[in-house]
């Protein structure tokens, strides 16, 4: 999930690790760019909902990563 961006031909990608708040200030300003969280392979239904409860905060992160400016 991502808002949408202006076009570009090029948009840098930052890799922020699991997503951590840890992991996001780890890669400094991340305005304009894509964001990359990892995750384990999805096998059963808890790994599903265990994906679930994760990303909010991650998404929360990017957000407000993309708002200093």
């Amino acid at each position: 999930m991502a808002p949408a961006l202006a076009s570009a031909k090029h948009i840098p990608v930052v890799d922020v690790g699991e997503g951590t708040a840890a992991d996001f200030k780890k890669a400094g300003d991340i305005s304009g760019k894509l964001v990359l969280v990892h995750t384990v392979v999805l096998k059963t239904w808890d790994d599903l909902f265990a994906e679930y409860t994760k990303a909010p905060p991650a998404i929360d992160a990017a957000v407000k990563g993309r708002r200093r400016q």
